[in-house]
């Protein structure tokens, strides 16, 4: 089933005890909008689980049953963040589970047996459509992808909230701003995947790209916080510790938190972010321009 089918009637949601969402990257946007309008809308009962906090036979004996034969939609978020272990168990159990509740959960993992909602960019035929299953009205949004071409669900929806609260200043929005809105996030999100991946030219070349957008201040603190939740992701990788793991690893790129990590070391994560200090109270002394080009270079 493709998402805007669901979107079109919430009510289909209903017909599978396991549905999962398929797609490049998690939407948490979108999957919190989602549930809202479910309870919202009076189509079922909605309960969030995380598994790495909850222990794994008290969820199982939980979902076979129901109150008063009132079934509830348990939403188990992105399971590519749960460890191996939990992540298998779980997809064996729901294998077999045949209800009576409905089990739902975001993965991007395309080889799981289950029916998928499957979703992608956005294209300019189902921006309304979007807008409609968000506001519950319409909203004008001819060209509205024409700057874009195609955006990801949550990109068209951060647009969405402007256009409703802007109004008619939105057209001057669209072509002034919205690159600040729209591209800030993920260029910094490329730019770190790259980074972590060890691509070195490609860093490089996007690094000189983006670098002038931002001062040094802000570059010296995005860096810190990036290579503070690497190692510690890393530590708590090593150490099994899944529920500190979930929690450093917001903000890190996706390639890094599935693979990449490896390519890392504790001792070469300290090392950088030591360096990364003296590089900055340099260049606060308004020295170094380059260092911090070299330093993320070298690394």
């Amino acid at each position: 089933m493709n998402l805007f089918e669901l979107l079109d009637n919430l009510n289909l949601i209903l017909d599978n005890n396991v549905i999962y969402f398929q797609g490049d990257s998690f939407l948490y946007l979108f999957f919190s909008i989602f549930k809202r309008k479910l309870k919202e809308k009076n189509i079922i009962s909605v309960k969030s689980v995380d598994l790495s906090e909850m222990d794994f036979a008290s969820f199982k004996t939980e979902i076979n049953f129901t109150f008063l034969g009132n079934r509830v939609f348990y939403w188990l978020g992105n399971i590519d963040s749960y460890t191996t272990k939990i992540k298998t168990e779980l997809i064996y159990f729901l294998e077999k589970y045949d209800g009576p509740n409905i089990i739902s959960f975001f993965s991007s993992d395309r080889d799981i047996s289950f029916d998928k909602i499957k979703f992608g960019l956005v294209e300019s035929d189902k921006v309304s459509k979007l807008a409609q299953f968000v506001f519950d009205s319409k909203i004008n949004s001819d060209k509205f992808l024409d700057k874009f071409g195609k955006l990801d669900i949550d990109q068209v929806i951060i647009l969405l909230y402007y256009s409703k609260t802007l109004g008619a200043r939105y057209k001057n929005f669209l072509s002034d701003w919205s690159d600040q809105v729209i591209e800030t996030e993920s260029s910094l999100f490329t730019l770190s995947s790259l980074y972590f991946s060890k691509q070195k030219s490609q860093f490089l070349e996007y690094w000189q790209k983006i670098k002038s957008s931002y001062s040094d201040t802000f570059w010296t603190v995005f860096w810190q916080d990036q290579l503070f939740r690497a190692y510690w992701f890393i530590y708590y990788k090593e150490q099994k510790d899944p529920k500190n793991l979930k929690k450093i690893s917001y903000k890190l790129p996706f390639s890094f938190i599935n693979g990449d990590y490896k390519k890392h070391s504790l001792k070469e994560l300290q090392s950088t972010q030591n360096r990364l200090y003296i590089t900055d109270c340099t260049l606060k002394q308004g020295f170094g321009d380059f260092q911090l080009d070299f330093l993320l270079i070298k690394h």
